[in-house]
């Protein structure tokens, strides 16, 4: 893909995730760690991931934050399909109980 029309469509995945989420983008971006912001975080780098071309380091870009972390949401979010999984209380993306 060419790389500004990747960049556009990344940013294009994060505003439908934060109308998914009903979250701002400065919000769903910004260093927030509030449970419904992970989430959304949490499904919009995965889903960059996986529909871009975009390294790591690239989509930290985007988030402001390390590559490593970006790594660690997305090796989390790859095993629950995409989505956040708090294992404390165990919750999914979208707000979802495991066990019930």
């Amino acid at each position: 893909m060419d790389m500004l029309k990747d960049k556009v469509f990344a940013r294009d995945i994060i505003k439908q995730v934060c109308k998914e989420y009903q979250v701002s983008y400065e919000a769903i971006t910004g260093k927030n760690p509030h449970l419904h912001l992970r989430q959304a975080r949490t499904r919009a780098i995965w889903r960059i991931k996986q529909e871009t071309d975009f390294s790591f380091s690239r989509i930290a870009g985007l988030f402001g934050r390390d590559h490593t972390t970006i790594i660690h949401i997305y090796r989390v979010a790859e095993q629950h399909n995409g989505y956040y999984y708090n294992k404390c209380y165990k919750v999914y993306g979208g707000g979802k109980r495991a066990d019930g």
